[in-house]
């Protein structure tokens, strides 16, 4: 869907000698980057002004994609496809939030100790459309561990406080994340 509609608008501006046309494939890149995460956070926001939910969702956007930039892992093969899943974890994230169950809770924290050493072991996570040489690998995964390191922090501190809203989204970003990487991994030996 946003690949065909960035392709037909990019081609527009390359008519109407907006863009060369030499670029096309550029700007339809790009143009499909923009509508999708355009698309994608407009449907975070009202899901989250419907739920009342605001402040956790920009804590889970901002936490599952800064340290998802640097770890890698499963890519799913469509832009449609990645929109459902994207939308799915998120969903789960809220529902999981706002059941507030303790054992959920018990259950989060240790998978974020485990999703952790994941991180630590198996990130980044290359795919095809971003290769990595061995110096980048080695910053992304220092910055990994890093983000990875304040979110563990920062889902333990809020697990002790009981800052349910720091604590639901920080955690399950972490466990996600860790869950892209094994899905990756899996997907690698197949």
């Amino acid at each position: 869907m946003f690949q065909n509609l960035s392709k037909e608008l990019s081609t527009l501006l390359a008519a109407k000698k907006v863009i060369p046309m030499e670029y096309i494939e550029i700007y339809a890149y790009g143009l499909e980057l923009f509508l999708f995460k355009s698309t994608f956070y407009l449907i975070v926001l009202i899901i989250a002004l419907l739920c009342n939910s605001v402040l956790v969702s920009l804590v889970f956007l901002v936490s599952f994609m800064s340290l998802r930039q640097y770890t890698g892992g499963y890519h799913c093969r469509s832009s449609g496809m990645c929109m459902t899943v994207s939308l799915l974890l998120y969903l789960c994230m809220l529902l999981i939030y706002h059941l507030d169950i303790s054992k959920i809770a018990t259950i989060l924290i240790v998978l974020s100790i485990l999703s952790f050493i994941i991180v630590l072991f198996f990130s980044p996570i290359e795919n095809k459309n971003k290769k990595l040489d061995s110096h980048d690998k080695k910053i992304y995964h220092i910055i990994a561990l890093i983000i990875s390191m304040i979110l563990l922090s920062l889902s333990c501190l809020s697990y002790v406080k009981k800052m349910d809203w720091l604590f639901y989204p920080s955690s399950y970003s972490l466990t996600a994340d860790a869950v892209m990487i094994i899905l990756s991994l899996r997907r690698c030996k197949e």
